[in-house]
């Protein structure tokens, strides 16, 4: 049964309830993704649809079709200066019926549509939209592929506060970690609660534009896909513990002390935070067609071709996290074939609690749009979507 339009959800709600089921059945190691690469084609392709397949998409989707093809326009025609994104549609007309120009002809203007490209004419599209990070286009074109629907997402940012180097290298799980980096006091250092994981360890910084980056470490024992659910609860929906309502001593991945200090201050007590993270890079390509809305997507895109063959998806995905900065990159593509200064007041003893968090064992990663500027209302639309996910299990 076709969903109502979402008009009282956000767009990065319904991108983060996508990406939580996408995440967490694919990166059970070491990689990244990019569920708002899936979930725009997705959304520009529902219109086409009709139908059990129609409604499959828009439960994926989380709202109506066109709903959902309303608002990946909206993000295609306003792009945020952090992401290079791009969508495309390559075709062989001979091979496609009617309905592919109806469909078509539905397409936002940002959408470049054009005649089925070489492999090596992909594999250049491909660097220049991810700005060299990946370049190679995820799936092999065919003689008898008949179109092509494709996105492409890319970022290079620097953090507004570079880390610091460690001193210490980690030991156990991530003894093998190539660079341990210290946070600055200016970086976001919290513990939350959280329904998928209940506590976790957070840690988050961003760039000038606004492109943040989350970390988040659970219990040991936590399932990944609770850890990859945690991680966007906390991201999104940020709710910090208050450190003084939470016991002194170790934490399954912190520890927590109190010191008291005679200083100048306007409150009795306060808190202070630090981590130590390890710089990471990772590369991954993910294989689409055992999702629960390929056959839907396949059944859509099937109908342009004249004589319906298979239909083939797949990601490719690259990131990388260090002292100074964070890339990532992600393509995704749709292949249908044919068939066959403060004031100053008196000193007073005040209480500080300090938190101090090792992300020294496999840990969740959240890369989302936070809005710095809070005067800028066109950016609005972007503030809390979800672009990038990774699992951090082996910083090599």
């Amino acid at each position: 049964m076709a969903q109502r339009s979402a008009s009282g959800t956000s767009t990065a709600d319904l991108v983060a309830g996508f990406t939580s089921g996408f995440a967490h059945r694919v990166l059970a190691e070491h990689g990244v993704v990019s569920g708002l690469g899936v979930w725009l084609l997705l959304a520009l392709l529902a219109p086409g649809a009709d139908g059990t397949q129609r409604a499959a998409l828009e439960e994926t989707l989380g709202t109506d079709a066109d709903d959902a093809a309303a608002r990946a326009a909206d993000l295609l025609d306003n792009p945020h200066p952090e992401i290079a994104q791009a969508v495309a549609v390559w075709a062989q007309q001979a091979f496609l019926t009617p309905a592919f120009d109806q469909w078509g002809d539905g397409l936002p203007a940002t959408v470049a549509r054009g005649a089925m490209p070489t492999q090596a004419e992909a594999d250049a599209w491909t660097a220049e939209q991810t700005l060299g990070l990946i370049n190679r286009f995820p799936v092999r074109l065919r003689p008898d592929t008949a179109a092509v629907l494709t996105s492409a997402l890319a970022t290079k940012i620097t953090w507004d506060t570079p880390f610091d180097m460690a001193d210490e290298p980690f030991t156990g799980a991530f003894a093998q970690a190539r660079e341990v980096l210290s946070s600055r006091p200016a970086h976001d250092v919290h513990l939350a609660d959280t329904a998928a994981a209940g506590r976790v360890a957070v840690h988050s910084t961003w760039s000038r534009a606004g492109l943040r980056v989350v970390s988040v470490v659970a219990e040991p024992d936590c399932a990944i896909t609770d850890v990859h659910r945690a991680a966007l609860e906390a991201a999104t929906h940020p709710d910090p513990v208050d450190l003084f309502d939470v016991p002194l001593g170790a934490g399954h991945a912190w520890t927590l002390d109190e010191s008291t200090r005679r200083m100048v201050s306007t409150v009795d007590r306060t808190s202070t935070a630090h981590a130590h993270l390890p710089a990471w890079d990772a590369a991954t390509t993910t294989g689409l067609e055992r999702e629960p809305w390929f056959a839907a997507a396949q059944a859509t895109m099937g109908q342009w071709v004249r004589i319906r063959g298979p239909l083939d998806g797949r990601q490719s995905a690259a990131a990388s996290y260090d002292r100074t900065g964070f890339t990532a990159a992600a393509v995704t593509a749709f292949t249908a074939r044919l068939g066959a200064a403060a004031p100053v007041h008196p000193p007073r003893d005040v209480r500080i609690r300090h938190l101090e968090v090792r992300f020294d064992r496999p840990y969740a990663v959240v890369a989302l749009i936070h809005p710095v500027d809070a005067l800028d209302r066109t950016m609005d639309r972007w503030k809390g979507v979800p672009v990038f996910n990774a699992w951090v299990a082996d910083p090599r």
